[in-house]
């Protein structure tokens, strides 16, 4: 029973030791800000300036402040396959009488064709 005792005095003694030093670990480091705090955006290095975090990738957009995005290989779709990644990975399986002009890889389906082109973007709105 003495060991029992002994084992839990240690044990009540170290808890605020160890929560001294995870206390004082944590003064030099960064804070992470989530976009649920309510900040701007992207969180900043110690100078201020915005950081892009290394998988985001900042195609040119109009909203972006550069070029126009690349041309859809198809104006609207139906049917879109599109790979889990952000910005997703598209391509449409309709078939058409006539590709699009961007199509790159119109391939024939019988009497209609279908884009096999791979988009990287918004697959666009659906045909009426």
């Amino acid at each position: 029973m003495t060991g029992r005792a002994a084992a839990i005095l240690v044990l009540m003694l170290s808890l605020p030791a160890a929560a001294h030093l995870v206390a004082a670990d944590g003064v030099d480091a960064d804070t992470i800000r989530l976009p649920s705090d309510g900040g701007d955006g992207l969180a900043t290095n110690k100078g201020g300036e915005e950081q892009t975090p290394p998988d985001k990738v900042v195609a040119p957009t109009e909203s972006a402040g550069g070029a126009l995005e690349a041309e859809k290989p198809w104006a609207c779709c139906n049917n879109t396959v599109c790979k889990e990644s952000l910005p997703p990975v598209c391509r449409c399986l309709d078939k058409v009488k006539e590709c699009a002009a961007a199509c790159e890889l119109c391939e024939p389906s019988g009497i209609n064709h279908v884009c096999n082109d791979w988009y990287r973007g918004d697959p666009g709105p659906m045909c009426a």
